[in-house]
Formats: structure tokens, C-alpha cells, sequence
């Protein structure tokens, strides 16, 4: 196997033991149980996009001082081993990369405290540190060149690097696209049923349980 000279993460739920950055801050914010949900729903059932899922959620924040939901975002446990890991990677001079539709606020947080080389997720327009309620969807699930295979896709050009250099790390089917860019794919998860979907769809898919395993799948790496 050629060496793995990029590793993509996915954020929520991958180095975090948060699914779901933007579903945390609903719940913190008491938004959850009879709004952000029914919107979740939709899009889940195919009808709105996943930019009119992102305004919806955002415009429920309008109004609301970005500097509250840093703190919010503060809040959000890392994977145990995730520093370990990324610092591992870094120690053998592989890019790390964390592509995420989760918020920026937080990717932004995990970029600066485990050093990651690039990052890309969405974020919340502010004017005077107050939220406007606009989204800024930067990476997407359904429209084409902000797809996560898009990041990955221009990172390989930018890093001179081939398919057969990366590795890609998930938890869920939104990551699909990520995984069938790479020549590693490596599934987090415990849940069987979901994973053998997945597979489906990557067949060359590793399944783990935790970021412990992961060490085990990069020898010569870690």
C-alpha cells in the first residue's frame, strides 16, 4: 500500500463525541424539541436542500451574540485519542484536513488546539459580533463543488499528492463521497446495520469502533 501522506477528518462525531455541532447548539439554545428538528426532518425526506436546511437553521440564531455560541461550542467533548492521533499523524509529517458541514466556530477551535493544515466547514454571518440569521454554507451535501469529495479533491492538487496518498475518517453516510476519494476509508461507528449500507456504497470501507483502532490501520504511519 503506497504511504498515507493526507488524512481527511470528518468533524462531528469523528473527533468529537458530538454528532451533530449544530443540532448541540439548537438543544443548548432550547430550539431543538419544536423547530430545528421538524427542519432536520425535511431535509431528511428530500424536501428542501440542504442550503434552504441551512438558512432555517441559521435564522433560528438571528439576533443572538456570536460570542454566546462560542461558549456553547466550548462546551463540545473531543473522541478520547483524537489529540493523540492528530498529533501522531503530524509527528510523521502527514496533513491532517478536517472537512466537515458542521459549524466553523468549532472547526475552527480543534484547527487551532490539535494543528491541523486545513479545514474547511460552514459558518454564521455576524455584523457588530450579533448574528444576522444568514448561513455560509461552504461545504454542502448536495450542491456540486462544495461537496466534501470537492475539498478533498482540491487539496490532493494543492498537496501534488494521488488518490493512493489519502486516507478519509467518518461516522456517518454524509461522508461517503470523502471515503470514495480515498484509498483509506475508515468508518467510526458501532452500529452494524449502518455500516454494512455504507459498505455498500465503499467497499473497500475499514469499520472501527473508536480512534484506538485507527492506529492499528496506519502502520508505518503512526
Amino acid at each position: 500500500m503506497p504511504p498515507i501522506k493526507l488524512v481527511a477528518f470528518d468533524m462531528d462525531g469523528t473527533l468529537t463525541t458530538v454528532r451533530s455541532s449544530w443540532e448541540y447548539v439548537h438543544r443548548r439554545l432550547g430550539l431543538w424539541d419544536n423547530r430545528a428538528i421538524f427542519y432536520q426532518a425535511e431535509f431528511w425526506a428530500g424536501k428542501i436542500n440542504y442550503a434552504e436546511f441551512c438558512r432555517r437553521d441559521a435564522a433560528l440564531w438571528r439576533g443572538i451574540p456570536r460570542e454566546r455560541l462560542e461558549r456553547v461550542i466550548a462546551e463540545i467533548p473531543l473522541r478520547p485519542l483524537a489529540r493523540e492521533l492528530i498529533k501522531a499523524l503530524k509527528k510523521q509529517q502527514v496533513k491532517v484536513a478536517l472537512i466537515s458541514s458542521g459549524l466553523d466556530l468549532l472547526a475552527a477551535r480543534l484547527a487551532e488546539e490539535l494543528g491541523f493544515d486545513y479545514y474547511a466547514a460552514n459558518g454564521l454571518a455576524a455584523r457588530d459580533g450579533v448574528l444576522t440569521g444568514e448561513p455560509i454554507v461552504r461545504v454542502s451535501a448536495d450542491e456540486p463543488g462544495k461537496l466534501k469529495r470537492d475539498h478533498l479533491r482540491q487539496l490532493l492538487e494543492n498537496y501534488g499528492l494521488r488518490q493512493t496518498n489519502v486516507a478519509a475518517v467518518g461516522d456517518s453516510p454524509g461522508d461517503i463521497d470523502m471515503f470514495q476519494e480515498a484509498s483509506l476509508a475508515v468508518l467510526l461507528t458501532g452500529d452494524l446495520q449502518e455500516a454494512a449500507l455504507i459498505k455498500a456504497k465503499v467497499p473497500h470501507l475499514c469499520v472501527v469502533r473508536d480512534l484506538g483502532e485507527l492506529f492499528n490501520l496506519l502502520p508505518g504511519v503512526i
